[in-house]
């Protein structure tokens, strides 16, 4: 294994292909991303506790 690496090793060239496929689905799913519920975030009981600094049972 003291093969020198370089750009035009099959091995590398494999791996930038396999990036530029990544690279191009992530693409399709981030254009085709649309937010749930309207864009709006909604907290859960445990989250909005630990922001207003009480218990989860003070929220009830």
């Amino acid at each position: 294994m003291n093969e020198l690496i370089m750009p035009h090793n099959a091995g590398v060239k494999n791996a930038l292909e396999n990036m530029k496929e990544i690279l191009a689905l992530y693409k399709k799913v981030i254009g085709n991303y649309r937010p749930l519920l309207d864009g709006e975030r909604y907290l859960t009981d445990r989250e909005v506790a630990q922001i207003l600094k009480v218990s989860r049972r003070t929220l009830q």
